[in-house]
């Protein structure tokens, strides 16, 4: 690999993890109200959302840079594509967790919720133009939004 597909990988990577740790800032002390609301059955403990978003950050990332390395100037145009919905999922992911925690608006953040799942989709698609990998990579990312939000429905419905 050389340096300027590393810094590209770094880079891929580091967007991502980096706004997630600023959606975590923003909510700060508020995820607290998680243990507090009254959860379905099968609710993980806390502490397993952490792990599992760094893990579909990482995800994200190198399905990013799988995007980045791709570009020619024959798939420009599916190429920005691809990181319009790649942004807008982030930009979502930080208004769901806001909506959430801080604001505990539970129909609000399950509409934001459902949003993301469907640019999921969209990105899904929109990557498999230009890499099957980067696809497929999204998988965990749209399965782990679904369950997001059957816990999003119980959640709203239990409290």
């Amino acid at each position: 690999m050389t340096q300027s597909k590393k810094r590209l990988m770094i880079i891929n990577l580091a967007i991502p993890l980096i706004i997630g740790i600023f959606s975590a800032i923003l909510v700060n002390r508020d995820f607290s109200v998680y243990n507090n609301l009254r959860r379905p059955a099968l609710s993980p403990p806390f502490y397993v959302f952490p792990i599992v978003w760094s893990i579909l950050y990482i995800l994200m990332g190198i399905s990013s840079y799988l995007i980045s390395s791709k570009r020619t100037n024959e798939n420009e145009i599916d190429v920005f594509t691809c990181y319009i919905l790649y942004a807008l999922s982030l930009l979502l992911n930080v208004i769901w967790m806001v909506v959430f925690f801080k604001f505990e608006k539970f129909a609000v953040a399950l509409a934001v919720l459902l949003l993301i799942i469907i640019i999921i989709f969209s990105k899904i698609f929109a990557f498999s133009k230009i890499s099957k990998t980067a696809a497929l990579i999204q998988l965990p990312y749209l399965i782990w939004s679904i369950f997001a939000a059957y816990l999003n429905i119980s959640i709203y419905a239990m409290n």
